[in-house]
């Protein structure tokens, strides 16, 4: 079952800090991005849209630092960035001990990209 915006989010310890390049229209994330994490990011996304940032990135530590509930808000917010012309991607760095050092990324567009878990980012 997907998992909605409106879904009730567990509560649990975090530590969440974003750095924000706006020359570059990038969002750099560290800590979980849950419940309180979101509505952060969500409001910082917003604003670079409000501003004219049209392709925003996200860049966080880990995907399973996205919880679902947090991935699902990320989705309703790239369709809103949508409506204004714009494009919201979120990109990762890959799991330690992996060949690939390069980053993973997924447009929140597509909600889901081959291989992630059933969060809707």
């Amino acid at each position: 079952m997907p998992v909605r915006a409106t879904d009730p989010p567990s509560r649990a310890p975090w530590t969440y800090l974003e750095t924000v390049d706006e020359a570059n229209s990038v969002i750099r994330v560290r800590g979980r991005v849950d419940e309180l994490g979101v509505d952060l990011l969500r409001g910082t996304i917003l604003e670079l849209s409000r501003r004219g940032h049209r392709d925003i990135t996200v860049s966080v530590q880990h995907l399973g630092d996205v919880d679902a509930y947090a991935g699902a808000v990320l989705a309703e917010v790239a369709a809103a960035v949508e409506q204004t012309g714009g494009s919201l991607t979120v990109q990762w760095s890959p799991a330690a001990g992996t060949d690939d050092d390069d980053l993973a990324s997924v447009s929140v567009r597509d909600r889901r990209a081959p291989g992630l878990p059933s969060s809707p980012i």
